[in-house]
């Protein structure tokens, strides 16, 4: 090989080293670029997975602690629930038990029913006794009685007054009426009669002589009132007067009494009993007399409110005095009235029913029967 061939050989031996180099050189940094490129992506990866990581761990943290509250509450609530069980258990045994009582209550309750209906009309027929025999227009000898009361009226301009000596003695001389204790004349039974049957025995206690003269105000006051006139109540009273008293033309007291005019607002008349003088033995005792309200008598309020009302003693006819009203009991002389008969009722003050109890309250067959239709 000649010098020439030698240089250029080895000038592309040169050139082959220095090509092979710069490709070497370039395919390393390339593959350098793409590691370096690849760690960064790995780095970066890296810090994403540990920010990650460290959320989790806390995210986990977290989550343990509300796993264990959760858990917690479970217990509680499955505690709860366990007993909320127990007692609906029990709560159902208590519903078995009650609709078991509720079964025989209700079987209770419509026998309660009947007998409640049984006792209202048995509360109304008495009502009805006492408005039946409130008024002597039903009587046989009505018309009779009506005449002869009517002569015990003295009318004098706008007024009639009513002597009540008068109407004593009609009972007596024209009606032939007499006291006789129930024990004799009902063999000792205590019965009120109806004023019917008191005419036709002609015999009766205070009772029924008081129901009897009540029923007869009542027609006079209502004739005086039906001829346009007022009606005012004369009384008579124990006196030392020798001057003579006259019930009428043909009747007069010759001395010893004087008559007591009452208020003409006392036209209400009602059958008063109690611990009252008896003229028949001179004693306190029970005794029934006339009692004159100035206001009519509808409920056992009006009872409470009842002060200065008159008595009269239907045996005689003698005015006995007023009546002063103490916590609704009514007092007279040392006597009191515990029970009044009115032209649709009968009261009775509770100390007489009730001994222990202290509340002012007068109960009535009209008051068991507005309870038994509130009931109803």
């Amino acid at each position: 090989m000649n010098l020439l061939n030698k240089k250029i050989y080895f000038r592309i031996i040169i050139v082959l080293t220095l090509i092979l180099f710069l490709t070497t050189t370039l395919i390393f940094n390339y593959n350098y670029q793409k590691l370096l490129d690849n760690h960064n992506k790995l780095t970066a990866n890296y810090s994403d997975l540990f920010i990650r990581y460290n959320d989790l761990l806390f995210l986990n943290e977290n989550t343990t602690q509300e796993l264990l509250d959760l858990d917690l509450e479970y217990k509680d609530l499955n505690e709860k629930y366990n007993l909320e069980m127990q007692e609906k258990e029990t709560i159902l045994e208590e519903l078995n038990t009650l609709d078991q009582e509720y079964t025989g209550v209700l079987k209770d309750y419509n026998q309660l029913l009947i007998e409640i209906g049984i006792f209202k009309e048995n509360i109304e027929e008495s009502m009805n006794w006492f408005r039946n025999n409130s008024t002597i227009d039903s009587l046989k000898e009505s018309r009779k009685i009506k005449n002869l009361l009517r002569t015990c009226t003295d009318c004098q301009e706008d007024n009639c007054y009513i002597k009540t000596a008068c109407i004593d003695l009609i009972n007596k001389k024209e009606l032939y009426l007499e006291y006789e204790l129930d024990s004799v004349l009902l063999e000792n039974t205590d019965k009120l009669q109806t004023i019917e049957s008191f005419l036709i025995n002609r015999k009766g206690d205070c009772e029924d002589f008081s129901l009897f003269y009540v029923a007869q105000l009542r027609y006079l006051i209502d004739y005086i009132g039906s001829i346009n006139k007022t009606p005012i109540i004369e009384t008579i009273i124990e006196s030392n007067t020798n001057k003579p008293y006259y019930i009428t033309n043909k009747w007069y007291y010759p001395n010893g009494v004087e008559k007591e005019i009452l208020s003409k607002n006392y036209i209400y008349p009602y059958v008063a009993c109690g611990n009252l003088s008896d003229p028949n033995t001179n004693d306190f005792g029970g005794h029934c007399v006339v009692l004159l309200s100035d206001k009519k008598i509808n409920n056992y309020q009006d009872l409470l409110s009842l002060n200065n009302a008159k008595l009269i003693e239907p045996q005689n006819g003698m005015y006995l005095g007023d009546l002063e009203n103490k916590d609704g009991l009514l007092f007279l002389d040392g006597g009191n009235v515990f029970s009044i008969i009115t032209d649709n009722d009968y009261y009775l003050h509770e100390n007489r029913l009730f001994r222990e109890k202290t509340d002012r309250h007068w109960y009535s067959y009209g008051y068991y029967l507005q309870k038994i239709n509130e009931l109803e």
